[in-house]
């Protein structure tokens, strides 16, 4: 038995720093993040 370390590898960690910068980007713009886990923060519906 080994731990699950799939999230671990190199290219795992680009594809998330290339997510990161695509929603930092969003927010900037004043758009709504993609994946947003409570997008109704953006709406004024909380």
């Amino acid at each position: 038995m080994t731990p699950h370390i799939a999230g671990a590898g190199q290219e795992v960690a680009h594809k998330a720093a290339r997510i990161v910068a695509g929603e930092v980007g969003r927010f900037l713009r004043g758009e709504v993040p993609a994946h947003c886990a409570n997008p109704e923060v953006f709406t004024g519906q909380a």
